[in-house]
């Protein structure tokens, strides 16, 4: 709707400089899009969808992921219209800004819809050539010829060899960042979480010394033993389950709206994840 709002105003503004209202006005500032979005700060505060079983829910949350990921299609939405922009009598009258901010909302979309869900298609090509390049080594030595060069020169003599070392390099250039990224990805979300539990994201400004009313709120503050567990667990969900989310919710529902793109268009299914019979509307 916004994107929708965005181009209207640019096109209504062209329609009058074209019947020479505005002439002057326009041809010294240039067409540009009056809408404005401004953002409302909210306390950090989701939860996901969730149904009357864990399977359930999984499913449920892929179909609201497949839903999102369809969102694809607004890119393609706003190429169009820069291209009938560019391509009108108008064109002239568009101001250099109103362009840059187009590509701004189109560099957005691409980040949201394309760049994070490359990233884990890159992580896993990179896995399977390193896996290939690995057994590659690993075949190219016999049995005898490893247990002899372990025998004598150790691991770290192994590392050195010639023919690891592109493999080595590689490793620790794929790989190398991700304890350091983990890390501060990782403090970042206990940090919102812990914040949120302890009330201090979600409290009323006009009466902050009242507590809100939410789910798992610890009243009185997080003992060091409470903190410790909520950021163990914060850890152990980047370590075993970041990269099968990833591709799950991210890289499989963004394949699977391209496809549906190309080949049943813009068509779509309005669908939602179940929710639990007891929920509350």
């Amino acid at each position: 709707m916004f994107c929708k709002c965005y181009f209207a105003s640019i096109w209504e503004q062209l329609d009058t400089l074209r019947t020479g209202a505005g002439q002057q006005q326009g041809a010294a500032e240039g067409a540009a899009s009056r809408v404005r979005l401004r953002p409302v700060f909210l306390p950090a505060i989701s939860y996901l969808v969730e149904s009357d079983s864990w399977f359930a829910s999984i499913h449920a949350r892929f179909v609201q992921a497949r839903r999102h990921a369809q969102g694809l299609s607004e890119l393609s939405y706003i190429f169009l219209q820069q291209a009938l922009l560019l391509a009108s009598d108008g064109s002239r009258h568009i101001s250099r800004a109103t362009h840059a901010k187009t590509w701004n909302v189109a560099g957005k979309m691409a980040s949201v819809h394309i760049l994070a869900n490359m990233h884990s298609l890159s992580l896993i090509l990179t896995t399977v050539l390193l896996a290939l390049q690995t057994l590659r080594w690993l075949v190219s030595l016999s049995p005898q010829e490893m247990l002899s060069l372990l025998s004598a020169r150790g691991v770290e003599g192994m590392w050195s060899l010639q023919s690891f070392a592109g493999l080595k390099w590689a490793l620790f250039a794929v790989f190398g960042p991700v304890p350091l990224l983990s890390m501060l990805m990782s403090s970042t979300t206990y940090i919102v979480v812990r914040d949120t539990l302890e009330g201090k994201l979600s409290r009323d400004p006009a009466n902050p010394k009242e507590l809100p009313s939410l789910q798992g709120l610890v009243e009185g503050g997080m003992s060091w033993w409470q903190q410790l567990k909520l950021y163990l667990m914060v850890q152990n969900d980047y370590l075993s389950g970041a990269f099968v989310t990833l591709f799950a919710y991210g890289l499989v529902p963004a394949t699977m709206a391209a496809w549906s793109l190309m080949t049943r268009g813009t068509g779509f299914e309005y669908v939602v994840g179940t929710k639990p019979k007891d929920a509350v509307a």
